[in-house]
């Protein structure tokens, strides 16, 4: 995947007799290695230690990108789920006898309209007794 090339055997074993040949002063911390197979719990976090199980987050993000899309046979599933629901909606329109609803939609409308009258009387009577007040409370005062 993502064009990866595994390393010559060559270079491995240059690599192999070099880490050999290494001298390392006294107390230098040994370094351990573990497959993603065979890890112990907490251990591959611990300093010193190359877990099988770390992965670089691009990896990771590569990872989650492809787990959350859709395949190519699940778009077609979903497709075919929209072509169906479209066609049976058609059918379901031409067999309905809709002309109750109309009737409902435009008794709501009315019923709306009226209310929105009777609010907007309502108001203005309500700003005509308000300055009606203020006119009083001015002449009060003088």
């Amino acid at each position: 995947d993502y064009n990866f090339v595994g390393i010559p055997d060559e270079v491995l074993d240059v690599a192999n007799e070099a880490s050999a040949a290494l001298d390392l002063p006294d107390g230098a911390s040994v370094w351990t290695f573990e497959s993603a197979d065979s890890t112990d719990k907490g251990t591959g976090q611990m300093d010193y230690v190359i877990s099988g199980k770390r992965r670089n987050w691009y990896e990771y993000a590569i990872d989650e990108l492809q787990s959350e899309s859709a395949t190519k046979t699940e778009i077609e599933d979903l497709q075919s789920q929209i072509d169906d629901l479209a066609s049976s909606s058609t059918t379901t329109k031409s067999s309905c006898s809709c002309d109750d609803d109309d009737d409902d939609i435009k008794r709501v409308r009315d019923i709306a309209i009226g209310i929105s009258v009777v609010s907007l009387i309502l108001a203005v009577l309500a700003i005509i007794v308000a300055i009606y007040a203020c006119k009083q409370a001015v002449k009060a005062v003088k």
